[in-house]
């Protein structure tokens, strides 16, 4: 059986999730080591060292945040539980619902008037006089 530490990194200023993960080390290591990867890192890099790099140029860490500390069996069933709380913490983008297209009849740049309805003449009778 091994413990595995399930956490989460914020961005110190707006305080948002950014990334989850899981380590068998202490938090304090486990984020001494993300950033020491982040500065070895060259070029673009991964997604999370760019953005631990962008944190540390503004003179900041990021804050790392324990969700769990579990006993766990097997490799496997720390990384079911890992997907587990990515979706918890990072659930799929709901795709919004398509509104109906509105349809305007009228022709707002044609400055033609609809034909009036045509008149209809009507006789009238003359009354006979008696």
């Amino acid at each position: 059986m091994i413990y595995k530490t399930f956490y989460t990194l914020h961005d110190p200023v707006t305080e948002e999730i950014k990334f989850l993960g899981m380590t068998s080390k202490p938090l304090q290591v486990e984020i001494n080591d993300l950033v020491a990867e982040a500065m070895a890192c060259k070029g673009d890099g991964c997604p999370k060292c760019n953005w631990i790099k962008e944190i540390l140029n503004t003179n900041r860490k990021p804050l790392i945040n324990m969700i769990k500390q579990i006993q766990i069996a097997s490799e496997d069933m720390a990384k079911n539980e890992l997907k587990k709380l990515e979706k918890k913490y990072f659930p799929a983008p709901v795709e919004p619902e398509e509104e109906p297209e509105v349809v305007d009849f009228v022709d707002q740049e044609a400055d033609v008037q609809p034909e009036p309805a045509p008149v209809k003449k009507t006789r009238t009778r003359k009354k006979k006089s008696e």
